[in-house]
C-alpha cells in the first residue's frame, strides 16, 4: 500500500507535535524515550502491529526498514506498536523539535496550556505534495512521561484520509544505547 510511508511520517510528525507541546510546559529529560502508539482510521484497513510486521519481513527487508528508521533517529521499541527515540539535552531544553523527515515542512501552534497539559495543532507538507494536519491534546506531562490524543487529516495522491492517534511516552534513561538523536542525519 502506497500510503504506508505517509502513515509512518504522520506518526513521526504526531510525535514531534506532541513533544513540541510538552516543551512549552514541563521540560523532558534528555536521553532515550519509548513511545507506544495506537492509530485508528476509518479510511484504511487496520494496520498490523509494527513489531509483528517487522518480524514477518525477510532479514534484508527488516535491516533496510530498521536502517531507514535509525537514520531518522527512531528505533523499534520493546512493546507492541512502540518506537524509541533519543532526545539531546539541547532538544529537551529548547522550544523546537527537529523535523521528523527532511522532506517535510511543518508548523506547530500550542494553545490552552496548564501545568500538565496543552492543546496544539500542526500542519505539515511534503515535497511530493502530500500533507498532514491536525490537532491534539498533550496531558499527564512530567519530565519522564507524557500522553497525547490527536486527530489528523492526510492528503496523499489526491486521496483524503483521517486518522486518530494516541501516544504514551516514557523516559527510559540518559543512555540512548547507540540511537542517534531525533532529527539528526
Amino acid at each position: 500500500m502506497k500510503t504506508r510511508p505517509l502513515i509512518a511520517v504522520a506518526c513521526l510528525l504526531a510525535l514531534c507535535a506532541g513533544a513540541h507541546a510538552q516543551q512549552h510546559l514541563v521540560k523532558r529529560k534528555p536521553g532515550l524515550w519509548e513511545v507506544q502508539n495506537t492509530t485508528k482510521s476509518p479510511d484504511m484497513p487496520k494496520m498490523p502491529d509494527m513489531n509483528e510486521a517487522m518480524g514477518k519481513m525477510s532479514p534484508e527487508q527488516r535491516a533496510m526498514v530498521e536502517q531507514m528508521m535509525k537514520d531518522r533517529g527512531v528505533g523499534i521499541g520493546a512493546k507492541p506498536n512502540s518506537f524509541r527515540y533519543c532526545l539531546t539535552k539541547q532538544q529537551a531544553e529548547g522550544d523546537v523539535m527537529p523535523p521528523a523527515d527532511p522532506e517535510t515542512q511543518c508548523t506547530h501552534k500550542v494553545t490552552e496550556t496548564s501545568a500538565t497539559s496543552a492543546r496544539f495543532s500542526f500542519s505539515c507538507k511534503r515535497k511530493d505534495g502530500s500533507s498532514v494536519d491536525g490537532e491534539g491534546r498533550a496531558f499527564d506531562l512530567t519530565p519522564e512521561s507524557y500522553a497525547t490524543n490527536m486527530n489528523m487529516r492526510m492528503q496523499h495522491e489526491g486521496r483524503q484520509m483521517q486518522m486518530q492517534s494516541e501516544q504514551k511516552g516514557k523516559w527510559l534513561g540518559a543512555d540512548c544505547k547507540g540511537l542517534k538523536p531525533l532529527g539528526t542525519q
